[in-house]
């Protein structure tokens, strides 16, 4: 019963945070396509909503880890890593698909070290995901060398340049596991599950769920998203390095946060989170085409969603001293 209520309110916040998140969208669309004439072009429109699709897939991951009341901050380095190990075995005339399986594996391991760490080590999300962040990075740069990786294979290249059904490989890939990620959450009981140990964890371990075993499965899976998405990103600029992924962590949890979900857990869905991710790539292509200095591009970004994450807090919590 408990279950159902959380998922029902979960379902009703998110639908109300997807619209606001579209109104920005829109909002920002209308006012850049009068600033700048290369903003609103099907080519410029395309390459930000691609390369944010990559962005997108580690999104997915991260608003299921923050449902339960997580947080996964070694995202950015599983994208370098995964990317590079596809990168090295590739130049070592291993085969596409293995090269693909295996980069991905990579998070699982990751994810899984990280979800056991927390469940049965009981160390906190936080502690252990920066702590990850760090030796996933330099596992990655002793991996290389600390030197790049050029992909030249073409069969793997497809993960960037193909376009099946006329849609560029990376939004469909994002486009298929949303939907997969928005029927699991919406529609099965380890759905309705994730967003009750968010909700009030104390609550269902009482109604007798595993929650230890639910934030294993979380974690892993955001691993296996982040690192899935290092492969395609790898792709797209036909090579890896190291330092592949450095700071995406920030914008995949703020995308997570500006799409309506909250750190406390328990609220979020997939087409805020992604809508969010979205936000944040047309945000700073805008900021790009108005020509603003590279020194506050970064800054400029960065307050802009801050302000829309106050904003939503303000919007929350007027909802809130109305009930």
């Amino acid at each position: 019963m408990r279950t159902t209520l959380w998922k029902s309110i979960s379902e009703s916040l998110g639908r109300f945070e997807s619209a606001r998140v579209l109104i920005s969208l829109v909002i920002v669309t209308v006012v850049m396509a009068f600033l700048s004439e290369n903003f609103f072009t099907v080519s410029n429109l395309t390459l930000v909503v691609s390369n944010q699709s990559i962005i997108g897939v580690i999104v997915i991951g991260e608003l299921l880890v923050l449902l339960t009341g997580g947080i996964d901050i070694s995202v950015g380095s599983v994208f370098g890593l995964s990317g590079t190990i596809a990168a090295v075995l590739l130049s070592q005339s291993v085969s596409p698909v293995w090269a693909i399986a295996l980069g991905t594996a990579s998070g699982l391991v990751v994810g899984i070290v990280n979800g056991l760490l927390i469940t049965r080590v009981r160390v906190t999300p936080f502690i252990v995901t920066l702590g990850m962040l760090g030796v996933v990075r330099g596992i990655t740069f002793m991996f290389t060398g600390a030197k790049a990786v050029h992909i030249s294979n073409t069969a793997f290249l497809f993960l960037d340049t193909g376009h099946p059904l006329f849609i560029p490989m990376p939004i469909l890939v994002l486009v298929i596991i949303g939907i997969l990620a928005d029927i699991g959450l919406k529609r099965t009981v380890m759905g309705g599950r994730i967003y009750a140990v968010g909700g009030d964890e104390q609550s269902a371990m009482m109604l007798g769920m595993k929650v230890q075993n639910i934030k294993l499965l979380v974690y892993s899976l955001s691993g296996v998203l982040a690192a899935l998405a290092g492969v395609l990103g790898a792709a797209k600029v036909s090579s890896s390095t190291p330092l592949a992924g450095t700071g995406y962590e920030f914008d995949v949890i703020a995308a997570v946060i500006i799409g309506g979900a909250l750190m406390e857990g328990g609220k979020g869905t997939v087409l805020g989170s992604v809508l969010g991710a979205i936000f944040i790539g047309i945000l700073r292509n805008s900021i790009i085409l108005l020509g603003v200095s590279p020194y506050w591009q970064q800054a400029s970004s960065g307050l802009v969603i801050i302000a829309v994450i106050m904003a939503s807090a303000l919007l929350a919590r007027g909802r809130g001293n109305k009930t």
